[in-house]
């Protein structure tokens, strides 16, 4: 493809889109902003975006329009090229129009928005808003991949994992914020400052769909829900395990204690993959050493191997065994590596997304055989909490048992608790469910004969927190050394493969 071509095709196809994504992060922006007094203002605004994002409309259906009648042939017949591109074109014009109808909405919300009284129209235009953002995403993301295509190779390849890169940095940015947004509800809780306003002041330091759902969550707050059950109607704004935690502190009335745990486990547990790692970013790190390795094997089979077996050809002589095997090796296994290039970046960003989540947020009943074993630290504090405030066993093992993300684990919680109830003892109904260990059963029963049952509670969730971190950090660093010395073998197989041929050559030839 000339420089030229190039040109044109960045014109007529991918601007436009990144135009239009462009566009959508501007709305999303205007409405975050917004107030009482300027909400006319803003719907003002979001005009001449609408202009623009309808004149996208116009230029790509144009564009259909010419691609057909240039691919049609000279008899009038339409070819099925042309059918196919045209019906693409069309395809993305309807998107684009029907992505502008949101905008639509929003702008006339925000031209009928008269008092503060007025929450549904207020949530209608933050939903509307949150829609054009995820559109707009979408758009960039298709707009670059496509650009990068008719370039070079190398390009689409960088693409490709800035594809995977990239929402990995987002997604630590979102742990960042996360853990300030802890630390202010856990101060204005413990303080006890109005939390609506709090949100809302902290509303004003962000923008896009963040801002607007701490406008949400300041709107549910006002209308007098409590945090864990305003929190768990905005997805995303905190993982799983936090909003559990915070319902179940709402629950039984610790939710200043609740909320300090919260925030300093966050904080401690970026600390800690810093240092240790994780077991994604392993297997992300012994992946990205393949694909190191697959990238010159290509280049040797596309242009070496060839030459090699011209040469050899022409003077009689047969590739030495070790050669031979490493092309049958690299004809059957490098076509499976380049098909499961696109399965390995969705791998790649999936196991991202899983080591940013954390397994305390996973709720798969794939893995409910070892939720009982994690889970016992974050439930024996809310137990030991709990319990230094007063509570009865029952009515503690029923709150979590209520609140808990985990369906499993709830419902095993919720079966200890009525076994309680008749009469029996609550930590060998834990023992038996994987909770605890016989170790920790005598600890407990020592610890509750003297009085100190809460700390004990406490001390064993620590250790196994503990326990569990050192596990990852010794798999981390046992493995780590693996991808080297696999990728030294095939570098000497390599070496072996590509210069024994040169060395029997010449002495056949000698």
């Amino acid at each position: 493809m000339s420089f030229d071509e190039v040109l044109i095709f960045l014109a007529a196809g991918p601007l436009p889109l990144l135009v239009f994504g462009f566009c959508c992060w501007r709305v999303t922006h205007i409405v975050a902003r917004r107030t009482l007094q300027n909400c006319r203002a803003s719907a003002r605004q979001l005009t001449p975006l609408l202009i623009a994002m309808n004149g996208i409309v116009i230029v790509w259906a144009l564009l259909g329009l010419a691609v057909y009648v240039e691919t049609v042939m000279s008899d009038g017949k339409m070819m099925a090229e042309a059918a196919i591109v045209f019906g693409l074109f069309l395809s993305v014009c309807i998107l684009f129009g029907l992505a502008t109808i949101p905008i639509f909405k929003i702008r006339s919300a925000l031209r009928g928005m008269v008092n503060e009284e007025s929450r549904e129209t207020q949530r209608r235009i933050d939903r509307f808003a949150g829609i054009v953002e995820t559109i707009g995403w979408a758009t960039v993301i298709v707009g670059a991949v496509v650009a990068s295509v008719p370039i070079s190779f190398w390009l689409f390849l960088f693409g490709a994992l800035a594809f995977g890169l990239i929402p990995a940095l987002f997604w630590q940015r979102r742990r960042t914020r996360e853990g300030q947004f802890l630390w202010l509800l856990a101060l204005s809780v413990k303080y006890r400052h109005d939390l609506a306003q709090e949100v809302e002041d902290h509303a004003a330091t962000w923008r896009g769909s963040y801002a607007i759902r701490l406008r949400q969550l300041a709107t549910y707050l006002r209308a007098g829900q409590p945090l864990g059950m305003a929190l768990s109607q905005i997805p995303g704004l905190l993982p799983c395990w936090v909003i559990a935690s915070i319902q179940i502190g709402d629950e039984t009335g610790t939710l200043s204690e609740v909320l300090n745990e919260c925030a300093t486990a966050q904080l401690k547990w970026m600390k800690e993959q810093f240092r240790t790692g994780s077991i994604a970013g392993l297997l992300i790190y012994l992946g990205c050493y393949l694909w190191v390795t697959a990238l010159p094997v290509s280049f040797l089979m596309y242009f070496i191997i060839p030459k090699y077996k011209a040469i050899f050809a022409d003077f009689g002589i047969e590739l030495p065994a070790v050669t031979l095997g490493f092309i049958r090796a690299c004809e059957t296994w490098l076509p499976i590596i380049v098909l499961l290039a696109p399965f390995s970046v969705v791998f790649a960003v999936a196991l991202l997304r899983f080591d940013h989540s954390g397994w305390r947020n996973v709720r798969a009943r794939l893995f409910r055989r070892w939720y009982p074993s994690y889970d016992a630290s974050p439930i024996l504090r809310h137990l030991s909490r709990m319990i230094r405030l007063g509570k009865t066993l029952p009515d503690s093992l029923l709150a979590i048992a209520n609140s808990y993300h985990r369906r499993t684990v709830a419902e095993a919680i919720a079966q200890v608790s009525v076994e309680v109830e008749a009469g029996e003892d609550c930590w060998k109904g834990l023992l038996q469910r994987g909770f605890i260990s016989r170790r920790d059963l005598a600890l407990i029963e020592a610890a509750q004969r003297n009085g100190n049952l809460p700390w004990a509670l406490q001390e064993i969730a620590d250790l196994r927190e503990k326990r569990y971190l050192f596990r990852v950090d010794t798999t981390c660093q046992l493995f780590r050394p693996v991808p080297v010395l696999a990728v030294s073998l095939v570098v000497g197989w390599i070496c072996l493969a590509m210069f024994l041929p040169l060395v029997k050559l010449v002495n056949d030839l000698s």
